[in-house]
C-alpha cells in the first residue's frame, strides 16, 4: 500500500472497528453506513484538503478513494 492508501485504509478501519478491509473490498458491504461514511470522508478532507464523497458513490473502495485523492492533490 502507498501512503494515501494506508491513510484511507486506516480511516475506514477505525470507523468500522476492524482491520481486515482489503484495497478493493466494497466498503458499504463491509459495514460503512452513511454516518460512518461522513466520518471517513470528513477525516480524509481534513487530512488532504479534498472532498471525495462523490467518488465514494462511484466506487466505495479504499483503492478508488486513494486514487481520487492522489489525482486531486497532485
Amino acid at each position: 500500500m502507498n501512503e494515501v492508501e494506508q491513510a484511507v485504509h486506516q480511516a475506514c478501519a477505525e470507523a468500522l472497528e476492524r482491520d481486515d478491509i482489503g484495497l478493493t473490498d466494497d466498503l458499504v458491504d463491509a459495514g460503512l453506513d452513511s454516518a460512518l461514511t461522513i466520518e471517513v470522508i470528513t477525516r480524509l478532507q481534513t487530512q488532504y484538503g479534498v472532498d471525495v464523497l462523490d467518488e465514494f458513490f462511484v466506487e466505495p473502495t479504499v483503492a478508488h478513494l486513494a486514487q481520487a485523492i492522489r489525482e486531486r492533490t497532485h
